[in-house]
């Protein structure tokens, strides 16, 4: 089993990720931005509007097949 990833998403005026929409379901609203970055292993992000820290998964709750599934279907965060 796959240790969890540090990841860290970043708001700001460039990135991988285009901004289409922002909704708020709870809490404050983040500042709205042109775009979100994803870094791997937690780096430090620079000139960002705001940055969200997280891990991955640790896949306790699924079983080998469920596991399997997922993985073949699930596309990486770098994706476009």
């Amino acid at each position: 089993m796959a240790q969890p990833q540090l990841v860290t998403f970043a708001g700001g005026d460039a990135g991988r990720w285009a901004t289409t929409s922002m909704t708020v379901l709870r809490g404050d609203a983040l500042p709205l931005v042109a775009a979100v970055s994803v870094h791997d292993r937690g780096e430090v992000v620079a000139a960002s509007s705001w940055v969200l820290r997280g891990v991955t998964s640790n896949e306790r709750c699924v079983e080998r097949g469920e596991r399997e599934l997922l993985v073949a279907s699930q596309a990486g965060l770098d994706r476009p």
